[in-house]
């Protein structure tokens, strides 16, 4: 059994991995394409989860639930990954972290707006608080820079996927076991990258293999989205959703500093205040409130973030 201390060094360390992972992510879009990278990344991930997974709990697919399990897989690995990874191409790893750790105010959104959730005054102004953010993020050049603004919308957009995932788990999975849950839709996702990469990519191989490729692949696949998310389900039992999952405003933090380390970004005086409205927006829109009704996300699939 894992203690509390033990658990909380366990966080710190999967913080870590999330996020370094967006440097992985970056320099592997020099050779490989959006999709296939995120399909080589996701394979990997699942032969190692599945196992696990499997081992834990064999879970039962209701019949009246495989067409909500296939749209959960598009849009929590297919739509999200693919979406983060176009943008990238154009962006920092550290501004797309980001701006993809926003999603927790779309996830409040939409589920404002899918399932009739209540926003108390206190998410509402994080909500508006990360948007005024996310405009000191995006800085002036996304206004004169076509390719910029256009990286920063589909990031978004997998943000906003990432949302949507969550709201649907909620809805639909609330009472799933997560781990064998987040194992059977990265399969899905898995196979959705891959249609992409044959109708986006001219191939699913770099044009040379190279020791850097291989161990892009290796972290974003097995420690990222493999250990990582057993890592993750291991915390969250010993410390409890809310608590675990107040250190995923951590993760674009450590993005940005080992992307200024590692890659020589940089990031302006604007941007710094917009992150510091977007964490405090989230931290409020995250925040537990006494009232009846308001929303309470199921953190344990949010994890997926690396």
């Amino acid at each position: 059994m894992v203690s509390r201390k033990q658990a909380k060094v366990l966080l710190l360390v999967i913080t870590v991995i999330w996020g370094y992972t967006w440097i992985p992510m970056k320099v592997g879009l020099e050779v490989l394409g959006p999709f296939s990278f995120s399909f080589y990344r996701f394979l990997l991930g699942a032969l190692f989860l599945i196992p696990i997974a499997f081992r834990k709990s064999r879970p039962r697919i209701h019949k009246e639930d495989l067409g909500w399990l296939l749209l959960l897989g598009v849009l929590q690995t297919t739509a999200t990954f693919g979406f983060f990874m176009a943008g990238m191409k154009s962006l920092p790893a550290g501004t797309s972290s980001i701006l993809a750790y926003t999603m927790p105010l779309w996830t409040y959104g939409l589920a404002w707006l899918f399932l009739s959730e209540r926003l108390t005054a206190g998410k509402i102004g994080g909500l508006l608080l990360g948007i005024v953010g996310l405009v000191g993020v995006a800085g002036p050049e996304a206004a004169v820079g076509r390719g910029t603004l256009t990286g920063m919308v589909w990031v978004l957009a997998g943000a906003v996927c990432w949302g949507g995932s969550n709201v649907l788990v909620r809805a639909r999975f609330s009472r799933h076991e997560k781990l064998s849950l987040t194992a059977i839709q990265m399969v899905v996702g898995t196979v959705g990258l891959a249609l992409l990469t044959l109708m986006f990519e001219p191939a699913f191989t770099p044009d040379r293999w190279s020791l850097s490729v291989v161990a892009n692949l290796l972290f974003t696949g097995i420690l990222s989205s493999a250990f990582a998310f057993v890592a993750w389900f291991t915390v969250v039992s010993v410390l409890g959703a809310g608590e675990a999952a107040v250190s995923a405003l951590l993760v674009p933090v450590f993005a940005v500093f080992f992307g200024w380390l590692q890659l020589g970004e940089t990031i302006s005086a604007m941007q710094v205040a917009g992150v510091v409205l977007v964490l405090i927006g989230i931290t409020l829109v995250q925040r537990k409130e006494p009232q009846k009704g308001s929303i309470s996300t199921d953190r344990a699939t949010d994890a997926e973030q690396g």
